[in-house]
């Protein structure tokens, strides 16, 4: 009954009360508008990637991409000599959601966290300093974590960030270590498997003696995923999926239980099921689906009721005792929006087990005004914030996770409930300091606990106290998620801005990998440094939210804050250095424009374009000042068109004319206007969604009727989010991807695209920019901060184009552009090295002589 190449059954076999498994093988914000902000941003993220054609994600691809890009590398760099430099924060974390303690150190120092796309990373210091392990993983999206208790040196981790909805974070699988984490490698069944789409907790223990591994995972099939279990390290896996009676039930979380006296010492495994995800899916025109918990006392073989969720509980946080195997908790989720997350606790009530209703804390948390405005300590975002742990020094008491952290004591006689607020994300009230939005819990010891949050790490050392302190424990884990950058015009300056998930707009100023000085918080967006005057600096927070400084950040903080509703939930916006103007995309038939951002004021005006697409999600999805005509912006669309408006700096309607109108229909978000410098003809459109021709050229783009065609060339089907043309030769282009960099030296002939990458992670790159004083880049990556290369002006600095004619010819040749050849003997050995080399007919080549033609730069 138990092949090993095929799933035996989907139905679920309840015999005996029991259930058995088949087998696989081989700033001041609501509630309302905390909630709001989680789901924008899925719905951003996910628009901006999905097939138009299929609905879908289709992460399997970024892996044959993946593989692609592995097979080029052992090639070239098309672009030669570009290589990059990490350059951090060190001091800015981001978004975790996994730690593991390692059992090999007795002092408890060595731990392993992830990031949610920026790699696995360890430390040997309790977190404060860390080591990436590597960012060239074929899948960068760390999500749990575990370790093999009868061989430490075997660890796994899973990968997939499913509790958000946020499948443009797809997994691809679970990765395995035998040599104790210094390299890991992917466990072939988990590959490409749907069923291992999205891990959401790993755990493992010695039943009977043979370590069992345990994978709780969804997908967006929704008949897939489940709870997954492994005897032999992963290549054969038995499945059990819970009641599976409707959509989005998933195994959301596994536990494992302290060892049971009256079970030989084994332990039980809890494994959760229900629908996570649930408002989006709703939205969407979906279902929800609620579940439970299960039991198995034989190492997950057979599986009994633990827990029946209600109607209204959907995604749920399993806690269990260290110590006491009878003692478990659940935090779950509420569907509703309108109603409160659960929680309950096992207590023995006449002799049985039962779970018994835990109230929430009637006072409510505290804000930074010092309220208690909502008993809700998730605020409405359970469906992301969702975290459990037990103290081993007291099964009664709890540290629960939403926004914030609080504590939790039960009597264990009268079953009185006693609750604190121990931190708060703006660190008021005379509560400490810790990051929003909380992930993962997890006890070292009775008062040791660390705490995974969109801010990275945190750890307390008196966890059992009434009022515990928490210290930070991300610095030097870089794996910020940016979506934006800009570089200050000086020579060899460190001045940079940046805007990032849920950790503000981060400031650099110092060369290196150095710490950030945090100018605007929350979710840090678009971000502009006036290239004729640098002092004069905006960033911008969701939708359309925007500070300014006009000191370069000397006070500190913003001297002006200016918003207006509208826009996106990262906001595309573009600054025009010459008029001073900021233009931001707003709503379906319109844009902003921020009038006086360079003199404080806070002018912002809605202007109207008749011309725009009717489309029900109109708003552009990027914003681009012409470099070449004043006060002309281009707008691109989610139906795969861009326009242009001249006069854009004035008056409250506008016309618009088309100048890419491929009718490529909706779900073609166009992610970038690339336009050469002095050449108002020559432009690249981007667009980011998998299955669509990503790449376009024009060299008649100032027209009224510009000529399109693909420069996709060879480039594997993944998101492409920006472009820029080598200023040194426009004949060349750099895209960002979500597998970094990549360029080709040739886009009027056939664009061979290959990754350029050198010093760079493996991971998606949201902008590029490029300042022409010493030709640096500067890269915003999605999980791994920012990088920078000085490497541009040394590739491709070379005489002007030339035309050889009536000569003999012989040596080294070298041209920015074109090398033609015409009525020439070649007499001596000679080499030739340009983008594009032309040979005339009447070129020839004397014998005994040798030619050699290079087409990768002028270096």
């Amino acid at each position: 009954m138990k092949h090993a190449t095929a799933i035996l059954s989907s139905l679920l076999l309840v015999i005996l009360a029991g259930v058995y498994v088949n087998q696989l093988d081989n700033t001041d914000e609501s509630e309302s508008r905390l909630r709001q902000k989680i789901i924008g941003k899925a719905e951003f993220e996910l628009a901006k990637v999905i097939d138009p054609k299929t609905k879908e994600v289709p992460a399997e691809r970024l892996t044959e991409a993946f593989e692609i890009a592995q097979e080029r590398l052992k090639q070239k760099t098309p672009i030669a000599g570009i290589t990059w430099d990490e350059r951090g924060p060190n001091n800015v974390s981001g978004r975790t959601k996994s730690l593991l303690i390692d059992s090999r150190d007795p002092s408890g120092n060595t731990i392993w966290t992830g990031g949610v796309s920026g790699g696995l990373w360890t430390s040997t210091n309790g977190g404060q300093s860390w080591t990436i392990i590597s960012d060239q993983f074929n899948n960068m999206s760390v999500t749990a974590i575990a370790q093999d208790p009868n061989d430490a040196d075997i660890i796994y981790f899973g990968t997939g960030e499913g509790h958000s909805f946020t499948s443009f974070l797809k997994g691809n699988g679970i990765y395995r270590s035998t040599d104790g984490g210094i390299t890991f490698a992917p466990i072939p069944f988990t590959v490409n498997n749907p069923d291992f789409e999205f891990i959401n907790n790993l755990a493992i223990h010695s039943y009977n003696g043979t370590t069992h591994l345990y994978a709780a995972t969804s997908s967006s099939d929704t008949s897939r995923g489940g709870l997954l279990f492994t005897q032999n390290g992963g290549t054969s896996w038995f499945i059990f999926k819970g009641n599976n009676s409707g959509t989005n039930d998933f195994a959301c979380d596994v536990e494992i239980t302290a060892p049971d006296p009256t079970n030989n010492n084994n332990s039980a495994i809890v494994a959760g099921f229900g629908g996570f995800g649930n408002e989006l899916a709703v939205r969407n025109g979906g279902t929800t689906e609620s579940d439970g918990t299960y039991i198995s006392f034989d190492g997950g073989f057979t599986w009994f009721f633990d827990y029946t969720s209600t109607n209204n509980e959907g995604r749920m946080d399993i806690a269990t005792s260290p110590t006491d195997p009878n003692i478990r908790y659940l935090f779950y989720e509420s569907i509703s929006s309108n109603l409160l997350p659960t929680i309950h606790g096992t207590a023995f009530i006449g002799g049985a087990l039962s779970y018994l209703p835990i109230s929430l804390p009637p006072q409510g948390w505290l804000d930074f005004d010092c309220n208690a405005p909502a008993q809700d300590i998730t605020r409405g975002q359970d469906f992301y914030d969702l975290a459990i742990a037990v103290s081993p020094a007291n099964p009664f008491r709890l540290i629960i996770g939403g926004v914030d952290l609080w504590g939790y004591e039960r009597d264990p006689v009268t079953f009185a409930n006693n609750w604190v607020q121990l931190t708060n994300w703006f660190g008021n009230c005379g509560l400490p300091f810790v990051h929003a939005d909380q992930h993962f819990i997890r006890f070292e010891n009775n008062n040791e606990l660390y705490v995974c949050n969109d801010g990275g790490v945190w750890k307390s050392n008196n966890a059992n106290s009434s009022f515990p302190t928490f210290n930070f424990r991300g610095n030097s884990l870089n794996i910020t998620q940016f979506y934006a950058c800009d570089i200050h015009p000086g020579n060899n300056t460190n001045q940079y801005i940046t805007g990032s998930q849920d950790n503000g707009s981060p400031f650099f100023t110092s060369a290196g990998i150095n710490s950030t000085i945090d100018v605007s918080s929350g979710d840090g967006g678009f971000c502009h440094i006036d290239q004729n005057n640098p002092l004069i600096q905006i960033t911008s927070n969701t939708f359309q939210n925007y500070n300014v400084t006009t000191n370069g950040w000397a006070s500190g903080v913003p001297a002006l804050r200016a918003n207006t509703t509208g826009g996106r939930f990262i906001n595309p916006t573009d600054y025009d250095d010459n008029s001073k103007k900021l233009y931001c995309s707003n709503g379906a038939g319109n844009y902003t424009r921020w009038e006086d951002p360079s003199t404080l004021g806070s002018t912002l005006t809605t202007v109207t374009v008749n011309q725009f697409p009717n489309i029900s999600d109109g708003a552009a999805w990027h914003v681009r000042v012409s470099p070449n005509v004043a006060n002309r912006v281009y707008f691109g669309f989610g139906n795969g068109t861009v326009y242009r408006v001249n006069n854009a700096h004035t008056g409250t309607s506008r016309s618009a004319q088309a100048v890419f109108d491929l009718n490529l229909g909706a779900g073609h978000m166009i992610s970038c206007i690339e336009i050469e410098e002095g050449n108002e003809n020559h432009m690249l459109v981007t667009l980011s969604n998998f299955g669509v021709t990503s790449i376009y050229e024009t060299f008649n783009g100032n027209t009224n009727n510009p000529t399109w065609r693909s420069v996709e060339g060879n480039l594997p089907d993944m998101p492409v989010r920006w472009a820029l043309f080598n200023p040194n030769n426009t004949d060349q282009a750099f895209i960002a991807t979500d597998l970094g960099i990549w360029s080709t030296t040739n886009l009027r002939v056939n664009a061979d695209w290959d990754p350029t990458n050198v010093g760079l992670s493996n991971t998606r790159i949201d902008m590029i920019k490029y300042r022409p004083s010493d030709q640096q880049m500067v890269v915003a990556t999605h999980g791994r901060g920012l990088f920078t290369s000085d490497d541009l002006g040394s590739s491709g600095n070379c005489p002007n184009n030339q035309v050889f004619s009536n000569e003999s010819l012989s040596g080294t040749h070298e041209a920015s552009n074109t090398i033609q050849l015409t009525d020439i003997n070649l007499n001596g050995n000679t080499t030739l090295n340009a983008p594009e080399v032309i040979l005339n007919p009447t070129f020839t080549v004397n014998s005994g002589t040798t030619l050699n033609i290079t087409s990768d730069g002028c270096d």
